[in-house]
Order: C-alpha cells, then structure tokens, then sequence
C-alpha cells in the first residue's frame, strides 16, 4: 500500500530527526568522550 509507505517514511525521518537533534545536544554538553 502506497499511502501505508508513506506513513512510514514520515515517520522514519521524524524519528531520525529527532534522535540526531537529542544526540548532538547530549554530545555538545559533555566534552570529554572518554570520561562514561
């Protein structure tokens, strides 16, 4: 089903979005990688 894809992929990148935005916050905050 097209319309079925569709929904899938919209919210494939929301979720991609969101994951590289929350990541790169996390990332940004703490310098030190090493450091768990």
């Amino acid at each position: 089903d097209q319309h079925l894809k569709h929904w899938v992929w919209l919210i494939l990148v929301v979720v991609l979005v969101v994951g590289v935005r929350w990541w790169l916050k996390r990332r940004g905050k703490k310098k030190p990688d090493n450091q768990a």
